[in-house]
């Protein structure tokens, strides 16, 4: 009997500026915009723009914000 086969999935560690818009869900401008203010850092392989999917998971960790209680004002 032989070992079972299976395919290897490999996980993208960078990806372009599309790529990135899309997993964030914003546009490509917006992106532009968190990469210029610094908020979302980069890495230039030689003319190439690529975001390591390991920041953009850091991004949306800094943007999560704590749970509201759902009661109002008197309740």
């Amino acid at each position: 009997m032989s070992e079972a086969q299976f395919p290897i999935v490999l996980t993208p560690l960078v990806v372009d500026e599309h790529q990135a818009a899309q997993m964030l869900g914003i546009s490509t401008r917006t992106l532009w915009d968190y990469r210029k203010s610094g908020e979302i850092p980069v890495i230039r392989l030689g003319r190439l723009v690529r975001f390591a999917v390991d920041d953009l998971r850091k991004f949306i960790e800094s943007k999560r914000v704590g749970m509201v209680s759902d009661c109002g004002p008197g309740e």
